[in-house]
C-alpha cells in the first residue's frame, strides 16, 4: 500500500511560525518532523525565503499545509440559527459573517461549519461556527508559502482545531468538557457537550504586573465562562477541564484550577502518537508537545475532517481552472492527433487534395443561399424598425404610439414576423392595419402562435376592436426543412 502524503500544520503568531509534519495511517499518527521559525524584523511578508531554508535544513517532505493565521488577520464567531436547508444556511452564514466587520466587505473571505445543535426557549437551533479573514492578509500569507515552495490545503480557526483535537481522544459523545488553550497573547475557552461545540471565547493574556499571574487569570476566565454556560443552558456543567498550551508549571496550574472550580483539570495528551520517525529528537518533541499542540492539530485537522476552510472557494476555483486547462490541452491533443491521422491517411491513400477543395466549394455553395436569406431578413427587420421609429414621432392617440407599439411588440412570438401595413385616423379613433406571417414545424404550432397573438390584441386595454382581414396557411421550405407558414392581415382600433 502506498504511503500517505505528509501534511504540515503551520501556526503563525505575532512572533513565530511553528510547524509540525505528520502522516495519518490506519494504525495511527506518525509525527515525522517539527520546527520553529522566528519571524524576521519585516514580519510575515519577509519570511518566505527563511521558511524555505528552514524546511530544507530540517528535511521536511510535505508540501500541503493546513494553517492558522493569528488575530486580527482572522477571527471567528459562533451563532445559533434555525434549522434550514443547506442553500439557506449558506445565505444566513454570509449575512452573519458581514456583521461588526473591522474591514470593508469587499476585503472579506469567510467560511462556516455546523458544529452541533442546541435549544433556545424550546426551539431547536443549529450552532454554526463562522471564520472570516482579511483578503489582503490571506493573500500575503499565500505569497509567503509560494516562496517557500508550499501549497495551502486549508486555513481554519482555533475552535475548529480544538474541536478536532478532542475528537482524537474520542468519548466526546458521553460527556461535557471545557477546553482551555493558553497562547502567547490570548487564551481560548471552548465548551463541548456530547461532541457539540456550545460556545468558544477568547480572552487576553498580557499578564505583566497582574496579581496571581496566569493561574488567577485562568481561574477568573473559566469561572466567567462556566457562569455564562449555566445561565444559557440550565443544568449543563463540565465533568472535566482539559488544559492545552505552553505552561511553565502545568501541575501547579491544573491543581489550582481543580481546587478553585471543583472540576478535575488535566493537561491534554493526544493518544496514539508514533514519534519513532523523529529518531533522536523524540524526547525534544515530547517535552515541547504543548508548544506544538495547535500545529499538531492543524496537520491532523484537514478539510477531510472539518468543513471550515477559508480557502475552500479559492481551491474549488483553482480546480475548475485546472480542469478547464486540462480539457483545452486534451482537446488540442485530440485535434492534433486527428489531423496527423487524417494527413497520414491522405498520404497513404494517395488521394489528390483537389477532392477536399471540391468538397469545401460544395459546402460553400450550399451555405451562400442561407447567407443571402439572412441578409434579406435583416434588411426587412431594419426597414420595419425605421417605420416604427417614424410612427412614434407621429401625433397619435392618448398616451402616444410608443406605449401602443410596446404592447404589440410584447405580444409577438419569436416565430412571427410583423410589419405595419396601413394607418388611418377617423373622427373618433385610429385604425391600425398589421400584416405578418408566422412559421412553425407544423400547422398546429403556427395556429397556436397566431391565436396567442390575436388573443393578446383582443384583451389589451390600449387597443379596441380587432378583426382578421386576410388569412392564408401554406407550406414553405427553409433549406431542406419543410415548414408550415400562415400569412395574415389584422385590423385593430386604437383608443
Amino acid at each position: 500500500m502506498a504511503r500517505a502524503e505528509p501534511l504540515i500544520g503551520l501556526e503563525v503568531t505575532s512572533k513565530k511560525i511553528r510547524l509540525v509534519e505528520l502522516v495519518t495511517l490506519p494504525t495511527g499518527i506518525e509525527v515525522t518532523n517539527f520546527a520553529v521559525l522566528e519571524l524576521p524584523q519585516g514580519g510575515l511578508k519577509d519570511a518566505g525565503s527563511k521558511l524555505q531554508s528552514l524546511l530544507q535544513e530540517n528535511n521536511f517532505h510535505g508540501k500541503k499545509v493546513n494553517a492558522l493565521l493569528s488575530y486580527p488577520s482572522i477571527d471567528y464567531l459562533q451563532v445559533p440559527l434555525p434549522p434550514m436547508k443547506e442553500a439557506d444556511l449558506s445565505l444566513a452564514a454570509a449575512r452573519e459573517a458581514k456583521k461588526d466587520l473591522k474591514s470593508p466587505v469587499e476585503e472579506l473571505i469567510y467560511a462556516y461549519e455546523p458544529v452541533g445543535e442546541s435549544e433556545e426557549k424550546g426551539a431547536p437551533k443549529k450552532e454554526v461556527l463562522i471564520a472570516r479573514a482579511n483578503t489582503k492578509d490571506a493573500n500575503e500569507y499565500l505569497q509567503v508559502l509560494k516562496e517557500a515552495d508550499l501549497r495551502f490545503n486549508s486555513i481554519t480557526v482555533i475552535p475548529a482545531v480544538l474541536l478536532n483535537l478532542f475528537k482524537m481522544r474520542e468519548g466526546l459523545k458521553e460527556e461535557t468538557l471545557a477546553g482551555i488553550l493558553v497562547g502567547e497573547e490570548k487564551g481560548t475557552i471552548v465548551i463541548l457537550h456530547q461532541g457539540n461545540l456550545r460556545f468558544p471565547r477568547d480572552f487576553p493574556l498580557r499578564l505583566t504586573g497582574e496579581a496571581g499571574g496566569l493561574q488567577a487569570r485562568l481561574i477568573a476566565e473559566l469561572k466567567r465562562s462556566l457562569l455564562y454556560l449555566k445561565q444559557r443552558v440550565r443544568g449543563l456543567e463540565p465533568q472535566r477541564i482539559i488544559l492545552l498550551g505552553d505552561i511553565d508549571k502545568p501541575q501547579e496550574v491544573t491543581e489550582a484550577l481543580t481546587q478553585e472550580v471543583g472540576i478535575k483539570t488535566e493537561m491534554y495528551l493526544p493518544p496514539g502518537l508514533d514519534l519513532s520517525p523523529l529518531g533522536g529528537r523524540m524526547e525534544e518533541f515530547r517535552n515541547s508537545l504543548q508548544q506544538f499542540i495547535l500545529p499538531l492539530g492543524l496537520a491532523w485537522n484537514g478539510p477531510e475532517r472539518s468543513e471550515l476552510n477559508l480557502l475552500a472557494q479559492g481551491i474549488q476555483a483553482q480546480k475548475r481552472i485546472r480542469q478547464a486547462k486540462m480539457a483545452v490541452v486534451a482537446t488540442t491533443l485530440l485535434l492534433i492527433t486527428f489531423l496527423v491521422l487524417r494527413f497520414a491517411w491522405i498520404w497513404i491513400d494517395g488521394r489528390p487534395h483537389w477532392k477536399n477543395i471540391t468538397k469545401l466549394k460544395a459546402d460553400l455553395s450550399e451555405l451562400q443561399p442561407k447567407l443571402k436569406e439572412m441578409d434579406r431578413v435583416n434588411e426587412e427587420r431594419k426597414q420595419q424598425e425605421l417605420k416604427l421609429a417614424l410612427l412614434v414621432k407621429i401625433k397619435g392617440p392618448k398616451g402616444g404610439w410608443g406605449k401602443i407599439l410596446r404592447t404589440i411588440s410584447l405580444s409577438v412570438p419569436p416565430e412571427m414576423y410583423l410589419e405595419l401595413l396601413e394607418l388611418k385616423e377617423t373622427p373618433t379613433d385610429w385604425s391600425l392595419k398589421l400584416k405578418g406571417q408566422v412559421t412553425g414545424a407544423d400547422a398546429s404550432l403556427t395556429n397556436k402562435r397566431f391565436n396567442e397573438f390575436f388573443s393578446l390584441l383582443l384583451t389589451s386595454p390600449a387597443l379596441g376592436e380587432a378583426g382578421i382581414e386576410s388569412d392564408k396557411t401554406g407550406s414553405v421550405t427553409k433549406g431542406s426543412t419543410p415548414l408550415s407558414q400562415r400569412d395574415f392581415a389584422v385590423v385593430t382600433k386604437v383608443k
